[in-house]
């Protein structure tokens, strides 16, 4: 019984984000969850691990984006279930880190208060719903894996972990300045000393730096991408949303189908969370009448854990204020939990406005979390992009079941931010099992290089009443298809625009024709038809549409002209 009890925090923090995030469990790989796929599927870890593109980004990320998408796939495939299971199970580790970490340093009421807060934040959306927030979650554990084991001067281990944790995501690069906070503040070091014991941890951050494709890498690795400079937030906005993040105040909660529609998600994540605390509560008054550990901190030793927060939190959070950077609230996780800690040690005082605040937050959290926001770093944006994508993917394997190899997909009218088309879509390489293919927007086509495979280019444009519509190149029954499609004329007509832009003039040329052959009074499709042909190097297809134009009277004088000129000429005997 008092081993089930000591384990009882880690069960209610494994618990809690199941009650909150479990009904995501089915939400489909999004945006470049794919990319990250397509380069691990059927590879070896060394293959994959020595891959120039797992590299080539502005981001160095190998064991967030290489080692846990090849071990996951190695593991259970693309049944997505089982990934969100892992990243769920993660999230739940960083929390039971994050209270041990603060019950050795702070005390238990303490660890259950902070840590019941922490959980509640608006902030787990992303990484416990999304795939590719496995990449917060590991630099999340592995940073407090960090702090422990420098606490218990496991410092060589601790250096470890901080690699690891960067080579997860680069907020980890605070760890270091953090680690001397924590011999300055908890272990009462001066400053000098507690640089001087960290020299392993700059050492890694260090040699860190000096391969980072964004720092020290495009120096000697010049094809590798310098970041997106695109201007973000501006920092006074970034550092005001962060301080509102720590409340979940930072966006006004507006659930769609109304604040009743997650009465019951808000009283399940309450209950455990408010479990959590009565349980430290009960310890700590237990711990305090039986004199076996002290019933809290010092004040000095309050004080000192406060000022370790408080750096916690500015450490943390300011990354975000990057000029470059588009803030999202997930990332302010880290820094939300020094801020907690530091709230935990002053609120613990007071278990009504505890239990008030548990309540509060979690309401918020819940009524984030179905709040309808047009930006990819929100929970429910994640949600509704899964739902559109998995649609999308039944109904273009429905109408193309089996692409031969080298296809080329193109599309237009993709929803925006469905998550579907990344890089040369590594989404359509997964879900047909084929490498050769490749996926991309209508404005991306160009005709195939002489050097390049041989092999189809198919064009799809997306409704969401009519789900995938083929766009065929060349010959096919056009009556059929103008039944089929209402659209047919206006698709190909932007198709064959598309095709001439790209360079890919015989194909233009059969578009023109089928669209000259369906409203013969167009002079202008005649004319675009007989250019084609010109330029496709068919004379005799060409001097057909441009003799019908030369004595059309509804072309205009430039059409009429170009068109005589050809005929007259083409029409001459050869000398």
């Amino acid at each position: 019984m008092r081993r089930f009890t000591r384990l009882l925090p880690a069960l209610l923090l494994l618990i809690h984000p199941i009650t909150q995030y479990a009904a995501a469990w089915r939400t489909s790989f999004v945006n470049e969850d794919w990319s990250f796929v397509d380069l691990a599927r059927g590879r070896s870890l060394a293959a994959l691990l020595t891959d120039a593109k797992l590299y080539a980004g502005p981001w160095l990320r190998p064991w967030s984006q290489g080692v846990h998408y090849w071990a996951l796939q190695g593991l259970f495939g693309t049944r997505v279930e089982a990934w969100h299971v892992v990243s769920t199970l993660l999230g739940a580790m960083s929390l039971v880190l994050y209270f041990e970490f603060v019950r050795r340093s702070a005390g238990l009421l303490e660890a259950g208060v902070a840590s019941a807060c922490v959980a509640a934040l608006t902030a787990w959306g992303v990484p416990m719903t999304w795939i590719a927030g496995v990449q917060d979650l590991w630099m999340l554990a592995f940073s407090l894996a960090t702090l422990h084991l420098w606490s218990r001067e496991r410092r060589a281990w601790a250096a470890v972990t901080l690699g690891l944790g960067l080579l997860s995501k680069e907020t980890a690069v605070v760890l270091p300045a953090l680690l001397v906070a924590h011999d300055v503040f908890l272990r009462g070091r001066s400053l000098p000393q507690a640089l001087a014991r960290s020299w392993m941890l700059w050492c890694v951050l260090g040699i860190w730096a000096g391969i980072h494709p964004a720092i020290g890498g495009h120096l000697w690795h010049p094809r590798v991408a310098a970041v997106d400079a695109t201007p973000g937030m501006s920092a006074w906005e970034a550092g005001y949303r962060s301080l509102f993040a720590i409340v979940n105040l930072d966006v006004r909660p507006q659930p769609e189908a109304g604040w009743p529609s997650v009465g019951a998600l808000a009283v399940a994540g309450s209950l455990v969370l408010l479990a959590l605390c009565a349980w430290s509560w009960r310890g700590r008054a237990g711990a305090a009448t039986s004199h076996t550990a002290p019933p809290g901190p010092a004040r000095g030793d309050r004080s000192r854990l406060v000022l370790f927060g408080v750096s916690w939190a500015l450490l943390g959070l300011s990354p975000l204020l990057l000029p470059s950077l588009h803030w999202h609230s997930y990332y302010s996780l880290f820094g939300s939990m020094g801020a907690w800690l530091a709230l935990g040690i002053a609120l613990s005082r007071w278990p009504v406005v505890v239990a008030l605040l548990v309540v509060g937050l979690s309401g918020l959290r819940a009524g984030r979390s179905a709040t309808a926001i047009e930006d990819w770093g929100e929970e429910s944006y994640v949600r509704r992009a899964g739902r559109t994508l998995d649609a999308m993917r039944a109904d273009l394997l429905a109408r193309c079941p089996a692409p031969a190899p080298y296809t080329r997909f193109y599309f237009t009218d993709v929803p925006a931010g469905a998550g579907f088309l990344v890089g040369d879509g590594p989404a359509l390489r997964v879900w047909y099992s084929d490498r050769t293919l490749e996926g991309r927007f209508y404005r991306e086509f160009a005709a195939r290089a002489p050097s390049a495979r041989p092999g189809m280019d198919r064009f799809f444009r997306y409704d969401a009443a009519r789900h995938w519509t083929e766009i065929v190149v060349g010959h096919e029954d056009i009556d059929r298809a103008r039944r089929e499609d209402p659209a047919w004329l206006p698709d190909h007509e932007r198709l064959a625009r598309v095709l001439t832009q790209g360079g890919d003039w015989r194909a233009a040329y059969a578009e023109y024709a089928k669209l000259a052959e369906v409203v013969p009074a167009s002079a202008e499709f005649s004319y675009l038809a007989g250019l084609g042909a010109i330029t496709a190097g068919d004379s005799l297809a060409a001097k057909r549409w441009l003799s019908r134009v030369a004595v059309d009277s509804t072309a205009d004088a430039e059409m009429r002209t170009v068109a005589r000129a050809y005929t007259e000429r083409s029409s001459r005997p050869p000398r």
